[in-house]
């Protein structure tokens, strides 16, 4: 400007690179330190290398506060704990994160505390569908700031008084290293749901809401459920999947697909849909080279299920809105992860499994946090 180069020495308020440009500086700063992790200005290193990963930041003008026990830290919003001195770590929800409705809630009031209870979190069980199926009850009301009907108010006080008796499904395991997976899969006429499952541990589930006015066969979603689950496994860069399905016609399908026994023959007018989802299963085996397996498990042995259900009297009362109303229903957005899978890595799973195998991570518990310091 006027003939002069000028050089930020701060970072501007409000770009929407600084995320990205603040991850690569730390991660320039501790390239020599395959073990440490970090996610933007949060850093996760082992006890042995503390003083040497300050010193590396402070070179870069990184300065940090005091580094805290990793193990009894509060990370991104989520609190660690463990159990037993060589258990495994543990993360469950911040106390006091659950808080109620006001007592006249808005569409504003009900999106937010929705978005409070399943956002950033991997695991939300029967919480993920109710509170998406919520959204979408509350997209029929008039405006954002309007009071919502006495009627949906009632079905949010329904799903209060469940987290106070159930307790809060938010809460897994936070390392995981395990390279065999067990996909859960499910569908319903309301949802569609995934679970994975690493090492007897639930690690992370998602789920989607149909739309009202979907008209495809049952089975064309059992087969969508398969196809996000094995995205979901590919996501954590899995080595072998095992697929659980309740659908005994899905079972056949992926199963001749995948031992190439003959071709799968279907008929009617989903012909074309189902022939296309079966070819991308292949395509997605052959791709990321995972190991795939299917079997066949009843309902009621399926954990995916619950990603599909909500309670009957919610269904009445969507069905008499939807009679009432001389305009189709607004479809909430039902994925509430708002991280990329490649971060999920530190963000809220901890570390997965490291991809140098000369890089051996330290023992339970010896990992310090470490973030940095105000200017």
């Amino acid at each position: 400007w006027k003939e002069k180069v000028f050089t930020l020495t701060r970072m501007g308020f409000g770009l929407n690179i600084a995320p990205k440009v603040m991850t690569a500086i730390v991660q320039w700063a501790l390239r020599d330190f395959p073990t440490a992790d970090n996610y933007i200005d949060d850093i996760r290193c082992p006890i042995a290398q503390q003083d040497a990963v300050v010193e590396a930041l402070l070179k870069y003008g990184l300065p940090t506060k005091p580094a805290e026990p990793f193990t009894s830290s509060r990370v991104l919003g989520l609190q660690l704990h463990q159990a037993a001195a060589e258990g495994p770590v543990e993360w469950s929800r911040r106390s006091g994160v659950v808080a109620s409705l006001p007592l006249s809630p808005t569409k504003r009031d009900l999106f937010s505390w929705c978005g409070r209870l399943t956002c950033h979190v991997p695991l939300c069980d029967w919480l993920r569908p109710a509170c998406s199926f919520l959204k979408r009850l509350a997209c029929t009301s008039t405006g954002w700031d309007a009071p919502l009907p006495p009627a949906l108010v009632c079905l949010c006080q329904e799903l209060a008084d469940r987290l106070t008796t159930e307790g809060d499904p938010a809460h897994g395991l936070w390392s995981v290293t395990g390279r065999h997976a067990t996909v859960w899969c499910d569908a319903s006429d309301i949802a569609i749901g995934v679970c994975l499952d690493v090492d007897n541990a639930m690690v992370e589930d998602r789920a989607w809401l149909r739309p009202p006015d979907d008209k495809r066969h049952i089975n064309i979603a059992e087969l969508d459920a398969v196809i996000k689950g094995l995205t979901l496994a590919a996501d954590w860069r899995m080595d072998s999947v095992c697929l659980k399905t309740d659908s005994k016609t899905v079972f056949s399908w992926v199963g001749d697909v995948l031992h190439n026994i003959r071709r799968t023959k279907t008929t009617g007018l989903h012909e074309v849909l189902v022939q296309r989802r079966l070819g991308i299963i292949a395509d997605i085996a052959t791709t990321t080279g995972m190991s795939l397996s299917i079997d066949w498990v009843p309902t009621t042995k399926n954990p995916a299920d619950r990603l599909t259900r909500v309670p009957a009297s919610w269904l009445q009362y969507a069905k008499s809105q939807t009679s009432k109303s001389d305009h189709p229903a607004i479809v909430a957005a039902t994925n509430p992860v708002l991280v990329s899978p490649l971060s999920f890595d530190t963000v809220v799973t901890g570390q997965r499994a490291n991809s140098d195998p000369s890089c051996s991570p330290p023992a339970v518990g010896q990992w310090a946090w470490l973030q940095f310091a105000p200017p």
